[in-house]
């Protein structure tokens, strides 16, 4: 049954004290079609588990379960639901340590966030939790300083805000995070330096990484790492193996398909919230 993780607005995430190349799984229609029928009963018109409340269980409604547009109130206004987008990472990151635990997440080569954007994820997983992260992102304008005084810091308990200085955050923030600017594709593993992080990785992440997410579950699978990512864009037209997946809902099933022990459940937050996660050996 899936479960919302529900998260107050203004949430931030504590600090705590201190293969090579292989055949890439793919579904044909026909095996969609029935994998389509099994993960609708598994994963369709569930609502809220009593833990959230009534209130809060009965604005969600059975919409909850095949989008996360918020609802609308009698005056034709949105309700908002979870978190804003700008709290996003901090969502994700509270769902990764209660799901993963930090010991994993610190272990080995720590996390690869594929698609992280300005790395707000791999600042707080760096600074607030000393773990390593590799963040594979394209753009070039990443300024992961600004982002750790901007976007963290300011949602930080005082006496954090009080120790902190540029000269110690820039410090942590280059002993625990790497960029890689690359497009993270199907071809990943035929990347030196991102094959080595993904090889030795605990997990591999990636909060809407818009058409990297099929090629994060299909390489996680492929090293049996564990993942999990939030889908947004299904990109259909650039994906011809997988032509009939059109929808949102589509594609989240698709994914799932891949592995038996994919699992799916929710953020609260706006938009695209579905978040697929795989365990492997843990």
């Amino acid at each position: 049954m899936p479960i919302v993780v529900l998260v107050s607005e203004t949430l931030a995430v504590h600090p705590t004290q201190d293969t090579d190349d292989a055949a890439m799984p793919s579904l044909t229609s026909a095996e969609f079609d029935e994998k389509l029928v099994v993960l609708s009963g598994a994963n369709g018109d569930e609502r809220a588990g009593p833990c959230l409340g009534e209130t809060r269980a009965n604005e969600i409604g059975d919409a909850r379960a095949e989008s996360c547009d918020a609802p609308e109130s009698h005056t034709g206004r949105r309700l908002r639901f979870g978190a804003r987008n700008n709290n996003r990472a901090s969502v994700f990151l509270k769902f990764l340590i209660d799901t993963f635990g930090l010991p994993v997440l610190r272990a080995q080569g720590g996390v690869v966030d594929v698609a992280g954007g300005v790395g707000e994820l791999a600042c707080r997983l760096a600074y607030c939790h000393q773990t390593d992260c590799v963040l594979v992102e394209p753009r070039d304008d990443v300024r992961l300083q600004w982002c750790l005084e901007s976007r963290i810091l300011p949602h930080l308990p005082m006496k954090w805000r009080e120790r902190f200085t540029p000269d110690k955050g820039a410090q942590v923030l280059a002993q625990h995070v790497t960029h890689l600017q690359l497009m993270f594709e199907h071809d990943a593993m035929q990347h030196a330096e991102l094959a080595h992080a993904l090889r030795n990785c605990a997990l591999i992440t990636g909060m809407h990484p818009d058409s990297a997410a099929e090629p994060i579950v299909d390489v996680a699978l492929q090293l049996g790492k564990p993942f999990a990512i939030v889908p947004c864009c299904v990109f259909p037209n650039s994906a011809p193996h997988r032509a009939h997946v059109r929808t949102h809902e589509d594609f989240l099933i698709y994914l799932q398909a891949k592995h038996p022990d994919i699992q799916r459940t929710k953020l609260a937050m706006n938009g695209r919230c579905d978040v697929l996660y795989y365990l492997a050996q843990m």
